[in-house]
């Protein structure tokens, strides 16, 4: 006998990626829609089992920059401190992040690393078989350069941009691996969204472009709405472009690989980390993207943004032409 999806007090609705692809503009937009509640940690990563099992591995060594919750003290120290991102690997501790939600209300995950995993689709079928799924695709070079930028800033990167999209060129797995920054692997969308449709009937999934949500935002939205079901309102919409670096990369990167960046954050209330933040990090990525490597990318890509094309049956040339693809500053 087959069993019985489990959907009561599980998410109606599910904004799997990609990274670097404005899904935090997106949280906070619809945590503004009174029929729509959004979890106090953005991406609580339950349903990818196979990044799970890499990140409860890495969590047993000083170096993991991961969050792992498995019991209720871990979440509620999470949860004082604003964390957005964890890994969540029990049912019931899962729950709990929905169970504020009024009736009525439609429950959304924003977990990005599900479209990165080979396991979430199929893992959110079985128990949410009639969950929405939304995708926001960004140029798969500029987001290459958005998540580097974030890595370096984050003291994860001590690389220059070219050395680690050359490595990861030549790099033998095609395997999802989360101790990898995936630069390149993360922007093949095309087999990252064969996994939905596969899984899920194409009317229950919307795929929108970062440029749409970000340049057309309001009637990107309602598009949003209207593929939920709730009532199109006004939404007040911020992205910030602008790029951070920390003050001293190397102590940064040091802080970081050791742990003791996210175990003082995890103490503290993100009105304290912001503050902080304010005089940690300053404006501005010294180093742009080279023509060079933006016409490697762009070459790198060009076969997995055609087969997109024929998924979606929508153009995404602009992606190809690396003359006409989007601001690279932008974060």
């Amino acid at each position: 006998m087959n069993e019985v999806p489990k959907t009561v007090g599980y998410p109606d609705f599910f904004v799997v990626g990609a990274q670097k692809s404005a899904t935090t503009t997106l949280y906070q937009a619809l945590s503004q829609h009174p029929a729509v509640f959004v979890p106090p940690i953005k991406e609580p990563n339950y349903f990818c089992s196979d990044i799970s099992r890499q990140v409860l591995k890495l969590s047993a060594t000083v170096k993991s920059r991961f969050s792992v919750v498995e019991n209720k003290k871990q979440l509620e120290s999470l949860l004082k401190c604003d964390v957005l991102t964890a890994h969540v690997l029990r049912e019931d501790l899962y729950l709990d992040l929905f169970m504020a939600a009024k009736p009525g209300m439609l429950k959304g995950d924003f977990s990005v690393n599900y479209l990165y995993s080979e396991k979430a689709a199929a893992e959110i079928k079985k128990v949410c078989p009639t969950a929405r799924i939304i995708a926001v695709l960004r140029n798969p070079v500029d987001r290459a350069y958005s998540q580097y930028a974030m890595s370096v800033m984050m003291g994860v990167e001590n690389r220059d941009f070219s050395t680690a999209i050359r490595e990861e060129m030549t790099e033998d797995s095609p395997m999802v691996n989360i101790n990898s920054n995936g630069y390149l692997e993360r922007g093949l969308y095309c087999k990252q969204l064969k996994r939905y449709f596969d899984e899920f009937p194409k009317e229950q999934i919307l795929v929108i472009r970062f440029e749409d949500l970000i340049g057309k935002n309001q009637d990107t939205m309602s598009a949003i709405c209207t593929f939920l079901g709730i009532p199109k309102i006004d939404f007040h919409i911020t992205h910030e472009f602008a790029g951070k670096e920390a003050r001293f990369a190397r102590i940064n990167f040091l802080l970081t690989r050791y742990s003791i960046k996210r175990f003082f954050g995890n103490w503290f209330p993100r009105k304290f980390k912001d503050k902080l933040k304010e005089s940690y990090y300053i404006s501005g990525v010294k180093q742009k993207m080279l023509d060079g490597d933006r016409n490697i990318l762009c070459d790198w890509f060009r076969e997995d943004v055609f087969e997109l094309e024929k998924l979606l049956g929508h153009s995404y040339s602009s992606w190809s032409a690396c003359e006409n693809s989007s601001r690279h500053s932008q974060r």
